[in-house]
């Protein structure tokens, strides 16, 4: 999408915004003894709609590695105040019935019969207990080659779906057990700041993800070991801290054999 386009969307949205806001306040109910925050915020309602729309229209696959990693570092010139993460996604809620009444009436196209829902995973039963488990059945990210990922936001199991290999890489508090200190290239480590976490063997910030899916039975997986300062900014901005967000890779095979340490 090019700037006259990503400009063309955020007028239509402003230009929305201006005429459905004081309709909607008009039919707003008062609640006895709450206080309604008048405070206008960092962020339009029309700059949080056109991000989103550029989102889905982008070959991101979650919100978190798209608003931080491409808005925030790529996009400042056309977003020059940004909110945090956090904010942002409280900021999304609200504006969900502005863009679903605008697509609604103004920018409903045909149907194809494929819709498509972004969300948060639910965990529905154990995940060791996912083969036997009827809802668990064909749950999961595929990482491609019959490989799947199993989570609950904190747990991360690996799954052979050919051989039936199952190993956990980081367990429900964070700790990395699927790793040895042998996996981790510790002369790499010790060149680099904020480290702490490879010392400790947690993955606080994000788990272990994956830079692709698995290719020719590889994959190369990515452990993040330290935020960058936005990470620690609130919705003004401040707290943040200036430094760059620290990651190491690994690559691994099907069978779960690491064959380049995290470096």
């Amino acid at each position: 999408m090019n700037t006259a386009n990503l400009v063309e969307i955020f007028c239509v949205f402003d230009e929305f915004c201006k005429i459905f806001e004081p309709e909607l306040k008009k039919h707003l109910v008062d609640v006895p003894g709450k206080k309604r925050r008048n405070r206008k915020s960092h962020m339009s309602d029309a700059e949080i709609m056109t991000i989103l729309v550029l989102f889905h229209t982008s070959r991101h696959r979650d919100l978190k590695a798209f608003y931080p990693g491409y808005i925030c570092l790529h996009m400042h010139k056309d977003f020059p105040v940004r909110l945090s993460y956090n904010r942002f996604v409280e900021r999304q809620a609200k504006v969900v019935l502005h863009l679903l009444l605008l697509l609604q009436t103004c920018a409903l196209g045909k149907c194809t019969g494929i819709s498509i829902i972004d969300s948060a995973p639910l965990m529905s039963c154990h995940i060791k207990r996912m083969h036997s488990h009827k809802t668990m059945k064909g749950k999961g990210y595929d990482w491609g080659e019959g490989m799947m990922l199993y989570g609950n936001g904190r747990e991360e199991i690996l799954v052979n779906t050919e051989t039936k290999e199952v190993w956990t890489m980081v367990d429900e508090n964070g700790h990395l057990v699927g790793f040895t200190e042998d996996d981790i290239d510790w002369e790499a480590i010790r060149k680099l700041e904020h480290s702490g976490s490879a010392y400790t063997m947690t993955a606080d910030y994000g788990g272990i993800g994956r830079m692709s899916d698995f290719y020719n039975g590889k994959c190369t997986l990515c452990w993040t070991l330290y935020p960058d300062g936005r990470y620690f900014a609130d919705e003004d901005g401040y707290g943040m801290e200036d430094n760059e967000e620290v990651v190491v890779y690994a690559v691994i095979d099907k069978h779960m054999h690491v064959l380049s340490p995290f470096r």
